[in-house]
């Protein structure tokens, strides 16, 4: 019985979306940055597979954090962009 409380209570996206709300940092602007940072790292999950019949590769739902990160940079900075695919 314990068991199947837990499940329900740890696989109900109400909570769990709840707990990690609390967790998570606020965002940052890019506007907010005063310094300037070599490196972004990007952790993964953007690309799903390479399409070769039509030799572009597809994307998941993760590919904003590639787009926020390319973004986040002003045009002035020349970063190195680390994305790390899992």
């Amino acid at each position: 019985m314990a068991g199947i409380i837990m499940l329900l209570f740890f696989t109900n996206p109400l909570i769990t979306n709840s707990v990690l709300q609390w967790w998570e940092t606020p965002p940052v602007s890019a506007s907010t940055i005063n310094k300037p940072y070599d490196v972004a790292v990007v952790l993964g999950g953007a690309m799903r597979y390479y399409n070769n019949q039509t030799k572009r590769v597809v994307y998941g739902s993760s590919v904003d954090r590639v787009l926020q990160a390319i973004e986040f940079f002003p045009a002035q900075w020349d970063p190195k962009l680390g994305i790390h695919v899992t």
